[in-house]
């Protein structure tokens, strides 16, 4: 047999485990040509009209014909990334410049399922396209017709934010947005920026805005948090590093500033001369506390002004 029909029986034995694998890997590639020449190898894959996967630093292959592409281009295989359009960065930019409505990261990145943030800094970077900012987040555009696309975005965003303001505004009492701030001050900064993400994720568009309305933080703040939720960028180790949480406050602090606060809340007993009073109840004591940065609890503050000799109820005088 001559090398070069060797080398045909070769690539129709590599189309052959295409077919029946639908996606390989490099190894699987070199072991069926038997060849390790990388210019050999991709001009047998060019043959066959090969794509490399836009996910996995492209370490995956299959073949066009196989791939079953959706609408926006992607195809996914078991976990892996194709698309008709090639690599990340140029997929990206053909969604970007459809004729409709531009796109959020986050939805981009729900249409090829891996992150984008490099990918789209690239294009912005390189002048592939524009982006806008509409409440906090980054919209991006085509250099073509991007200021219709702007124009359309906003136009449905406004269509459709009186409605959604009535359906989810009206359930914020003020006893809500008050549980919201005082949940909030006993977590520490990474937390509550994941918490207020959720609750932003939970009102649909727009959520980033209201939550900041609501609870007084930064809009970036809340998109943040959001962001790291879709990008799944949460870990026990990092929920718990050091500096992410409140300091620690010792017990005698704490005594010492409860003292200070019941200088002027305090009234004695004219019977049991060592008795004191307390003329502010202990959750309005608790609220003090808060307002310093120290999270209590008033059944604590209770047992705090027992230990001091405290009275809660002041004498009736008969």
């Amino acid at each position: 047999m001559s090398s070069r029909m060797f080398q045909e029986d070769r690539l129709i034995e590599l189309e052959n485990l295409f077919h029946s694998k639908s996606v390989l890997t490099m190894h699987e590639i070199k072991k069926t040509l038997q060849s390790t020449s990388k210019a050999t190898i991709f001009r047998k894959l060019k043959r066959v009209g090969y794509i490399a996967s836009y996910s996995h630093a492209g370490k995956y292959y299959t073949l066009d014909i196989i791939a079953k592409y959706n609408r926006y281009g992607p195809w996914s295989f078991e976990g892996m990334h194709f698309s008709r359009d090639g690599t990340l960065v140029n997929t990206l930019e053909i969604l970007i410049n459809r004729p409709s409505e531009g796109c959020f990261a986050n939805e981009l990145q729900k249409l090829v399922q891996i992150r984008v943030f490099n990918a789209l800094t690239h294009l912005v970077l390189k002048g592939k396209v524009y982006r806008e900012q509409i409440s906090g987040e980054y919209f991006y555009i085509s250099l073509t017709i991007g200021t219709d696309q702007l124009a359309k975005r906003k136009a449905a965003i406004i269509a459709n934010r009186s409605q959604d303001e009535k359906i989810t505004l009206p359930c914020y009492s003020d006893e809500i947005v008050n549980s919201f701030k005082n949940f909030l001050s006993g977590l520490n900064e990474r937390q509550a920026r994941l918490y207020l993400g959720l609750e932003s994720m939970k009102l649909g568009y727009g959520g980033d805005k209201t939550i900041s309305e609501l609870t007084g933080v930064n809009v970036k703040t809340i998109s943040k948090g959001r962001i790291e939720l879709l990008n799944k960028e949460i870990t026990l180790a990092r929920m718990r590093e050091v500096g992410a949480e409140l300091p620690s406050i010792k017990k005698t602090e704490v005594i010492e500033l409860l003292e200070g606060l019941m200088e002027n809340g305090t009234a004695g007993d004219p019977i049991e001369k060592q008795k004191k009073h307390v003329r502010k109840n202990t959750r309005s004591l608790k609220d003090e506390f808060n307002k310093r940065g120290i999270n209590i609890c008033p059944t604590s503050v209770k047992n705090l002004l027992n230990e001091l000799d405290y009275s809660l109820r002041v004498t009736v005088k008969q």
